[in-house]
């Protein structure tokens, strides 16, 4: 049986990526009134996954824009990939 496919996950642990997913996360949530989070801050906030991190920067003021944020976050993120 040949490898047909193969799947790293790119969070921190093979590849420094916070300057990256600051990078993204700024990007989709400056059209939203958010101040640009700084690489320290995001650190804060990662761990859960990508939904948990826009809930945690989102808070409940701003929850209703979680999944366009995601949208833009993702869009961007694939991008620069």
């Amino acid at each position: 049986m040949s490898i047909q496919l193969l799947l790293f996950d790119l969070d921190g642990t093979l590849v420094d990526t916070i300057k990256d997913i600051t990078n993204s996360l700024n990007y989709a949530l400056t059209p939203i009134g958010i101040s640009k989070l700084t690489v320290d801050e995001t650190k804060q906030f990662v761990g859960e996954g990508i939904t948990k991190l826009i809930e945690k920067v989102l808070g409940e003021e701003k929850k209703q824009f979680r999944d366009d944020v995601k949208r833009k976050f993702l869009g961007i993120t694939m991008i620069i990939s």
